[in-house]
């Protein structure tokens, strides 16, 4: 641990919290969500879509919106190690692409990590270089759910603004406050 235990761990969960807002932003296709985890200088490498933060978001969120039916980006294991103003975080990630394709949708499960180099500037986290590993990688066919349920009656994802957590947001905002 540093000198200062507290700020470590404020400084950690500041971390985590940018990386958590990318992920919303890109399964919810809401472009401010995710530049806000990076520095406006900030750099991506995913391979075949990399460049500053900008060029990046600019060129993912078009490409998700026209080939996917939808993604979720889940966070594992992260590891931190915070060195004055600068970080290392290596988030292992699962992330599920579903597409379409002539009647037939296709699931891809995405094992990977992020590597990220983050930066502390003005007090605030957030990426300065991102590179995206893939560790492994299944594709496969969706079948029909085997499960009890009648998933009609479950809300579906939806992207920016319409799904269930900005709904959710904005009741909670027009909601009367306790006086308790």
């Amino acid at each position: 641990m540093s000198a200062d235990p507290l700020q470590e761990l404020l400084d950690k969960e500041a971390i985590r919290a940018a990386v958590m807002r990318y992920c919303r932003g890109v399964d919810r296709l809401e472009p401010e969500m995710i530049r806000s985890a990076y520095h406006p200088d900030g750099y991506d490498d995913h391979g075949d879509l990399k460049g500053s933060r900008d060029e990046y978001v600019d060129a993912l969120v078009p490409l998700l919106r026209s080939h996917y039916v939808s993604t979720s980006h889940n966070i594992a294991n992260q590891l931190i190690e915070i060195e004055g103003d600068r970080a290392l975080s290596e988030s292992y990630l699962i992330a599920v692409h579903v597409t379409e394709s002539e009647g037939t949708q296709w699931q891809e499960i995405v094992f990977g990590r992020y590597v990220d180099n983050f930066e502390k500037r003005d007090g605030e986290w957030r990426i300065a270089h991102r590179v995206c590993v893939i560790d492994s990688r299944n594709t496969q066919a969706v079948g029909p759910s085997r499960l009890a349920t009648d998933e009609t009656k479950i809300p579906r994802g939806r992207h920016y603004p319409d799904d269930t957590v900005y709904l959710q947001h904005a009741a909670l905002a027009a909601a009367p406050r306790s006086t308790a």
